[in-house]
């Protein structure tokens, strides 16, 4: 197939949503195959992450180091750490927050570069596309995504798994909220808006979620705590097939990230709990109960490490595989890419 020969459309992929318009322009065929494509961007990934770490821990080094120089850099450091960890902050949280926004930057930049040049596609299929509904659909990604924690942790309050221990938080806390913003989105552009979109290119969703979810895990498989339960694989590989499916659902970025982003905020904000592993002080105190087992309780990981939130991603994925049955019923077929570049491209592509 040439570069720029017109590709035909599947009508019956234009019922899925009734509103795209279909473009007239063609479809080029990607740089590489898919595989030299990831691997590009995996190796670009871990460039920008180790370099980027290594960049904040040199400038808090720096500024701590001249800020208060009666000691050595790294006793300064542990100055550093230990105040922002006596306002609230745990240490893990309080390099994330630093971590965060620059990371976020350049995986953007990243997704957008690889996604023009190696995919050779418009950047705004990566789901970076203007909602006609923007606050519902917001709204609604919000609520799906922080009932499933409301329901779990009410359960394993109810089964004695955890404690509550009062009111707490402060203005700190409230700073996480941003950092959890940042955090979700450069994720979803990475695992959704990039990877998961490169699989719909290809007409194979399945795979695309099977391989973004494992993905996934893989990107938290260091963080505390995580080996302590099996329990926490299947969940965080649970949590990206639920992902994966609130983009299919709206091939969009927005939407996943408010799913993603409010399951994270009630964890940590508002309940106190561990998010994947990283301490949170929220302005509801509930601590694991002493006879409460890890299996329940998920330990130091966090509720993500619970079968009761196991439970209730089940439910979730059953629930949006039926609306998407419902809404494309040949879907491990046929699916729309973004609104901004909605042919079907060949299977042969890439």
């Amino acid at each position: 197939m040439e570069p720029h020969e017109s590709l035909p459309v599947k009508t019956a992929a234009a019922t899925v949503v009734s509103d795209v318009p279909v473009c007239s322009d063609s479809v080029q065929k990607p740089a590489l195959a898919l595989f030299w494509r990831m691997l590009i961007f995996f190796v670009g990934f871990g460039v920008l992450n180790v370099g980027i770490s290594i960049g904040v821990v040199l400038v808090m080094l720096l500024w701590g180091f001249v800020t208060d120089s009666s000691g050595s850099p790294g006793q300064a450091m542990v100055r550093l750490t230990e105040k922002f960890s006596s306002d609230g902050f745990s240490e893990n949280m309080f390099l994330l927050a630093l971590v965060s926004p620059p990371m976020t930057l350049a995986v953007f930049i990243w997704c957008c570069v690889c996604r023009k040049f190696l995919d050779r596609r418009k950047i705004s299929t990566m789901g970076l596309v203007k909602l006609p509904r923007p606050l519902s659909s917001l709204v609604l990604g919000l609520v799906l995504g922080g009932l499933p924690i409301v329901v779990a942790t009410a359960a394993i309050v109810c089964l004695g798994g955890f404690q509550y221990q009062g009111l707490g938080g402060s203005a700190v806390t409230l700073l996480w909220v941003p950092t959890l913003v940042v955090a979700a989105f450069m994720e979803e552009i990475m695992f959704r808006g990039y990877l998961l979109q490169n699989f719909l290119d290809r007409q194979k969703p399945l795979w695309g979620i099977a391989i973004t979810s494992i993905f996934f895990w893989l990107l938290h498989s260091l963080n505390p705590h995580v080996w302590t339960s099996p329990v926490i694989c299947i969940n965080m590989i649970g949590a990206g097939v639920i992902l994966a499916q609130a983009y299919l659902l709206t091939q969009d970025i927005w939407f996943p990230t408010a799913v993603h982003f409010a399951w994270n905020c009630l964890q940590g904000v508002v309940f106190g709990l561990p998010i994947s592993g990283i301490d949170c002080d929220g302005f509801v105190q509930l601590i694991p109960a002493t006879s409460g087992a890890l299996w329940l309780t998920g330990g130091d990981f966090g509720l993500e490490g619970s079968v009761i939130v196991t439970i209730t991603e089940i439910t979730m994925i059953f629930l949006f595989a039926a609306i998407l049955r419902r809404r494309a019923p040949q879907c491990t077929q046929q699916y729309l890419l973004p609104r901004e570049d909605s042919k079907l491209v060949d299977q042969g592509l890439g």
